[in-house]
């Protein structure tokens, strides 16, 4: 038997190895196929809408607000990066964060429902009420009314205060005003005639005309002999001043066109109560109530009303402001 050699043996697997390696190269490719071209995603468009303005409005359809109350107001506007505008209405409220709102417009309430991250100020001698996004500064007839009295009896030679107001429905502003003289001086009785009981009031209403309140004017002067005398603003003419000689006069009207005429003039401190509700109101923080203090916005006689006649009557108006005095009823 013919045996094979081993170099035919190697040979024969070597010609098997590269068979068994070609046919591998034709079922596995020569290449390998190129994976397909990946397409970048897009970039979603950047928004261009601009941030909103936070803002602050001062609402006065009136324009009544003193230039020193506008002054606070801007000037936080501007410590705190909130663009200052004064508007008429509630219609654009967007990105408002606090409303200074005077006087008690209907639409306040629905406003504060309808804005909820805005916080509005009410500065009001109304029927206004506290809430999540609404805080009050109240100002109250009845305490100027009161310090209306306690300042003419202060000024009064003989206790002869007299007071012409207006008190539609009896609402108290009358009982007020004689408190307040009262609160100085108890009976207010006179050393020479006419004996009556001090200060003397005439009461008039809002519909009264210049020809009643002259009447009541010459009346009061008439028949009480009074020298201290207030003169609610709707009395404040020409006309009702011209019959006042020799008088010290108030009144509470600061935008008087007779200024001059009158020894002081009565309002309201609303710069406490406004940097007091601000911060708190810029903080989303609303549900509060301030009193107004009475104060002196016009001072024309500082003979007459002597600094220690300024120190008394502040310090009262701040008592009463802090409730230690209830205008409607005194010892």
């Amino acid at each position: 038997m013919h045996k094979n050699s081993p170099v035919k043996i190697i040979l024969f697997f070597a010609l098997i190895s590269i068979l068994v390696a070609s046919i591998s190269g034709c079922i596995n490719g020569g290449s390998k196929t190129p994976e397909a071209t990946r397409i970048p995603p897009v970039p979603e468009a950047t928004s261009t809408s601009t941030a909103t303005i936070a803002r602050i409005i001062l609402y006065d359809p009136s324009g009544l607000v003193s230039g020193e109350v506008k002054e606070v107001i801007t000037e936080f506007a501007s410590a705190n990066s909130l663009t200052y505008e004064q508007a008429a209405s509630f219609d654009d409220l967007n990105g408002v964060k606090v409303m200074v709102v005077f006087g008690t417009p209907d639409a306040l309430a629905g406003a504060a429902s309808s804005a909820p991250e805005t916080q509005f100020i009410a500065v009001t001698d109304g029927a206004a009420t506290a809430s999540a996004n609404i805080s009050v500064i109240q100002i109250k007839a009845v305490d100027m009314a009161f310090m209306a009295g306690y300042m003419s009896a202060l000024t009064a030679e003989d206790w002869r205060a007299g007071g012409m107001v207006v008190d539609d429905g009896n609402t108290g502003i009358a009982n007020a005003f004689e408190n307040g003289g009262k609160y100085l001086c108890g009976r207010c009785t006179p050393l020479y005639p006419p004996f009556i009981s001090y200060p003397a009031i005439e009461t008039l209403t809002s519909q009264s005309d210049v020809n009643a309140w002259s009447t009541q004017a010459e009346a009061l002067l008439r028949d009480t002999k009074a020298n201290s005398v207030f003169i609610d603003r709707a009395g404040d003419s020409a006309d009702v001043l011209s019959l006042f000689e020799g008088q010290i006069l108030y009144s509470n009207n600061p935008a008087s066109a007779n200024l001059e005429r009158y020894g002081a003039i009565l309002g309201v401190d609303l710069l406490q109560g406004l940097q007091q509700l601000l911060p708190e109101a810029l903080a989303g923080r609303g549900g509060k109530t301030i009193n107004t203090k009475v104060a002196l916005v016009v001072l024309n006689n500082p003979d007459k009303i002597s600094p220690a006649r300024q120190t008394l009557f502040e310090k009262v108006a701040q008592d009463l402001a802090d409730g230690w005095i209830n205008p409607l009823s005194v010892p």
